[in-house]
């Protein structure tokens, strides 16, 4: 088993206890949590002063995805908890760390990360990126063995845990892993010591995390922007609500075709295509920020069901204009089909144009206007089948 150790002891200069900050949305403690998760925790010490209700919502959210909680005072608790044959994942009071970063020191084995003794963020914060020699800090990220947990027995019960432990991993020679000077330029750790540095972080996070998604998908790329303009506050229930109004303007598509009114099916569809298309934005952005992949793969499937409401309602609409079964009724699934096809390129602009379904089920409802919908899917789908053709081409002649 792999413990987190982690801690909500030390304030800022207002008297706000540092973890408790938030950043993006959610507290210092839950970012915290979700990287111990990522780093295969399944459980985790918190030191605290009292299980106040920021503690107990890390409780309720930990006991939600199955992992094992404690609020503990001291060192001495801590004894009793763990075992040698244990891993133990260490973590600063208060600190961000890029899950990137800490996941190239995870593969590492157990370590103790550290900086360079001279860098700004040790010597702006001396007394929490602790000196280890001359050269070299403490990183705040510390994997080690559960067996120098039960050697706290033997020292001082009212000490920094923290601190102690690091000490006894150093006495044990513990091996120490540098973070790389991108990563520490680039922002890959941050100390949460007041509320105004963690607001730049958010915004960084935000801006870096948002999709950015060409123009040739225009809902997409509108959807996006919103997205990251309404981040962190729209990314609670903005997903959820979006999905919720796209599902319903597509079955409502279904509906109006089968009632035999195509062209205002389509266009409801076209709307609730963009309104899936915000909650695809918003899902991705908080599974960016946060690593939530369960979002994504909620994406995924949503994409996946609207695609196969808009074969039934085009299916639908052209039986209507069909005196007996046709062939030609295989078009709408195809085109679906192609579309896929075709917007498997890792070309971005193009991946995104034939991606746009709402501004396609705008074309195909002037089609229907019309009375063209057959023609309107067959041109669409034979445009699909050409990109991916020539892509095919292109390829093959690469390779050659």
């Amino acid at each position: 088993m792999r413990t987190a150790l982690l801690a909500a002891l030390k304030r800022t200069e207002t008297g706000e206890i540092r973890t408790f900050l938030p950043l993006a949305g959610r507290s210092v403690l839950a970012w915290q949590f979700d990287l111990a998760r990522a780093l295969g925790c399944e459980r985790v010490i918190c030191l605290c002063e009292a299980a106040g209700p920021e503690i107990l919502d890390i409780q309720h959210e930990a006991e939600t995805a199955g992992v094992q909680f404690h609020a503990i005072k001291g060192p001495l608790q801590l004894v009793g908890l763990i075992t040698a044959d244990q891993d133990l994942v260490m973590m600063l009071d208060g600190l961000v760390m890029e899950p990137e970063l800490a996941a190239s020191l995870n593969q590492q084995g157990r370590v103790v990360a550290t900086i360079p003794a001279t860098s700004s963020l040790a010597q702006e914060h001396s007394g929490d990126f602790e000196r280890i020699d001359a050269e070299r800090a403490w990183a705040g990220l510390a994997i080690l063995r559960g067996r120098l947990a039960e050697k706290l027995a033997d020292l001082p019960g009212d000490g920094d845990t923290m601190s102690l432990l690091l000490r006894l991993a150093l006495q044990a020679g513990e091996k120490g892993v540098s973070v790389d000077a991108e990563s520490l330029s680039g922002g890959g750790l941050l100390l949460a010591t007041d509320a105004g540095a963690l607001e730049k972080r958010q915004i960084a996070l935000i801006e870096r995390s948002a999709q950015s998604t060409p123009w040739s998908g225009p809902s997409q790329a509108a959807a996006a922007l919103l997205a990251a303009k309404t981040a962190p506050a729209g990314l609670e229930r903005g997903p959820a609500i979006s999905a919720t109004i796209g599902l319903v303007s597509m079955v409502t598509m279904v509906g109006a075709s089968w009632l035999n009114y195509s062209v205002g099916g389509l266009f409801a569809g076209a709307f609730g295509a963009s309104a899936l298309a915000f909650s695809d934005a918003g899902t991705r952005l908080k599974s960016a920020l946060y690593g939530y992949a369960e979002d994504a793969k909620q994406s995924q499937f949503m994409n996946g069901l609207r695609d196969i409401l808009i074969a039934f309602a085009l299916t639908l609409g052209m039986v209507h204009g069909m005196e007996s079964a046709n062939p030609t009724l295989v078009l709408p699934l195809l085109m679906v089909g192609l579309l896929h096809l075709a917007s498997a390129t890792e070309t971005a602009p193009w991946r995104a144009f034939w991606g746009e379904r709402t501004l396609q089920l705008a074309l195909l409802g002037t089609c229907a206007i019309f009375g063209q919908l057959t023609e309107g899917i067959a041109v669409l789908a034979l445009g699909a089948l050409a990109h991916a053709l020539l892509r095919l081409q292109k390829a093959e002649t690469t390779r050659e």
